[in-house]
């Protein structure tokens, strides 16, 4: 979602400004969408100036106080979209006296909306189709793993050493590597 984002908002003539999670992924934010160096982070965004932010895309899992850094960091008028999973359970709480500046706050599952809204989600799809076949939108980076590589590839996941997404493709000459290994609990009841 946020690489999709910052092409979109770059389309529309947006100052962007973005977080990494590493040196690699920050350079790969300048290489790819030409972000200039002081407008990527590891932390929270640096304002650009006092003012605050017009809008804030919260696509990662994140903790209340994060949360409530990233609200206040948000101008007069501005726009707080956080896009989350059904599951996920935030206990964070915004503090609403903000809104007194006129801002307002989105939460937007995706999952839900196809269910609920599915010709909405249709059309969202068909205008995302149409901006990647106009090349407004370019197709996420991709890292690919063969199946038979399936653990480094969970492990590159878990340690989130990929920008992008990540595939494993099968391969009709793969192995696929089992572990014999296993544990067995046993208990006794009497």
């Amino acid at each position: 979602v946020g690489q999709a984002a910052v092409c979109l908002a770059q389309h529309l003539g947006a100052e962007v400004f973005a977080t990494a999670k590493r040196p690699e992924s920050k350079e790969y934010l300048i290489k790819t969408f030409g972000l200039a160096e002081d407008h990527i982070s590891y932390g929270l965004p640096q304002q650009p100036d006092k003012n605050g932010f017009d809008m804030v895309l919260n696509c990662v899992p994140t903790d209340s106080d994060t949360m409530r850094e990233l609200w206040s960091s948000l101008s007069n008028f501005g726009r707080f979209v956080e896009i989350k999973e059904t599951d996920t359970n935030s206990s964070g709480r915004l503090d609403t006296t903000s809104l007194q500046k006129n801002r307002s706050f989105m939460s937007v599952d995706l999952v839900s909306l196809a269910l609920e809204r599915p010709k909405l989600m249709e059309r969202l799809l068909s205008d995302v189709s149409s901006l990647l076949e106009q090349g407004t939108l370019r197709p996420l980076h991709l890292t690919t793993f063969s199946i038979s590589d399936a653990e480094e590839a969970f492990k590159a996941l878990r340690n989130r050493d990929t920008d992008g997404k990540l595939v494993i493709l099968p391969q009709a000459e793969a192995v696929v590597k089992v572990s014999t290994q296993f544990s067995l609990i046993y208990s006794s009841i009497s």
